[in-house]
């Protein structure tokens, strides 16, 4: 019997659903699963895996398969014997062959290591002049360590989990025409794994809890921005969806929680969001006035606007 999962090529299987572009050791594609405009699907070959930022789910091709097609464990084991031309034999050995396969997918997800402290200093230490017009700091940018990489013509800067471990490095594309050279805005410098992330809270945990308060932003310039004018207790989700490890972290603050999504988005039809209003405080930052453009972040005109939406505010039940 061949393992499928170390039978089946993963980006081929993939490819054939997803535009993927390579992107160092991964490739990069817009999500099958939700409509989003900036790439945020990987898929990683070596680890015989992929994770979608957008949706917060990933694992094996198998898992793929389930959620793509919408088909339970067995249907999907089924699709890709099929798709391999692997025999799986008797039928009577099929839940044996589940069962080996699921404790498969469990060690498919990249193991993260934490990457040493001086990692930040292969990038030029420079103002970032883009993000200070932005309003954010030098202070900030520099507590942060925003660099830049000029062999990758991006902006970086680290990420850490909740435990302020340093796990990654993040790097945004600086070049005028990152679009027309198809390249992704965000990429992470190494695989990731789980969306169990948000940005800034290891920094931001003692005020949070003071306020009893968060707010939730969807990138990390935002929680720049917000600091640079004193707001102290934003974290970013990374994308626009909250996954489940990010809400489970959430319940168990038990503080008051505010979504300050860009204004293209939606918290109302995300699942996890509605969910986490069953048990905590949720409050929606919306633009009715029309202060935003299209796909500003409430911050992104100002602290004053920022706060004018913030004190209209709106409770998510």
């Amino acid at each position: 019997m061949e393992d499928l999962i170390d039978k089946i090529d993963i980006l081929a299987y993939i490819e054939q659903y997803v535009k993927l572009t390579p992107k160092g050791e991964e490739y990069v594609g817009l999500s099958p699963f939700t409509n989003e405009k900036t790439p945020s699907f990987f898929v990683h070959p070596e680890k015989k895996c992929w994770y979608c930022f957008s949706c917060g789910e990933g694992g094996s091709v198998i898992k793929f398969v389930q959620k793509y097609h919408k088909v339970n464990y067995e249907q999907a084991i089924k699709m890709l014997a099929s798709y391999g031309h692997i025999s799986l034999g008797r039928e009577d050995t099929i839940m044996k062959i589940i069962r080996k396969y699921k404790k498969k997918e469990e060690e498919v997800m990249p193991v993260r290591v934490e990457l040493d402290s001086k990692i930040m200093e292969q990038y030029m230490d420079i103002d970032i002049t883009s993000w200070i017009n932005e309003g954010i700091s030098k202070e900030v940018l520099k507590k942060y360590q925003v660099r830049y990489d000029s062999e990758r013509c991006r902006i970086v800067f680290p990420v850490w989990d909740i435990d302020g471990k340093l796990i990654n490095i993040k790097g945004r594309a600086a070049h005028s025409q990152w679009k027309e050279f198809g390249m992704a805005k965000y990429i992470y410098y190494y695989p990731l794994g789980r969306n169990d992330l948000l940005w800034g809270y290891h920094w931001h945990l003692k005020d949070i809890l003071e306020k009893n308060e968060i707010i939730l932003v969807e990138g990390e310039k935002s929680v720049m921005k917000l600091e640079s004018h004193g707001i102290n207790n934003a974290v970013a989700l990374g994308t626009s969806h909250i996954s489940k490890e990010q809400m489970r972290i959430l319940l168990k603050l038990r503080v008051d929680i505010v979504i300050a999504l860009d204004r293209d988005k939606k918290a109302q039809q995300d699942k996890n969001l509605i969910n986490l209003a069953k048990y905590n405080k949720c409050y929606i930052i919306e633009d009715d006035i029309g202060y935003l453009g299209a796909k500003d972040a409430p911050i992104d005109k100002g602290i004053e606007i920022f706060k004018e939406l913030y004190n209209e505010r709106k409770l998510l039940n």
